[in-house]
């Protein structure tokens, strides 16, 4: 194999350095060639496995995109807006034992508002939405995920 050298910021640098080993640099770097690469060469007029694929790279994107925003955002309304008993609830809910009988794919949001109590003008994903549209599902899903670990840090001193 071919041999490159590339430049990261130094934040990025010392947040891969605490990765260590659990994440094989070399792969994760060809991964993210071999996407732009796929996104750059898809020509006008191409067979329709080279849309599948540069649409498969586009979810990719998209799906992890929405995720991050999610936990983050999430994190934010823990630390700011949510209650003790939104918390809680939420913590005490198993996505994969508690979901998967009372939703369909595109709608984790609106379920987890009702766990909550909640209807769409107190909607948890409120102040990050403002169309009154309910995000995504990875959204969703990260969203509580970052609440929940701001819980797990603080349930113990409450």
């Amino acid at each position: 194999m071919a041999r490159v050298s590339i430049y990261v910021p130094e934040e990025m640098k010392s947040r891969m350095d605490e990765l260590e080993d659990a994440v094989n640099r070399s792969s994760v770097a060809q991964g993210a060639f071999d996407e732009e690469i796929k996104k750059r060469f898809w020509k006008k007029g191409s067979d329709m496995n080279a849309v599948v694929e540069r649409l498969r790279a586009s979810k990719v994107d998209y799906e992890k995109h929405e995720a991050e925003r999610g936990y983050e955002e999430g994190v934010e309304w823990a630390k700011e807006t949510a209650t003790y008993g939104q918390l809680k609830k939420l913590a005490e809910t198993d996505l994969g034992w508690d979901l998967k009988p009372h939703y369909e794919y595109g709608e984790m949001a609106k379920w987890l508002d009702e766990r909550l109590g909640l209807e769409a003008p107190e909607s948890i994903f409120a102040s990050f939405r403002d169309d009154g549209v309910y995000p995504s599902d990875e959204y969703a899903e990260s969203f509580m995920n970052g609440a929940v670990e701001v819980w797990s840090e603080v349930a113990g001193q409450l």
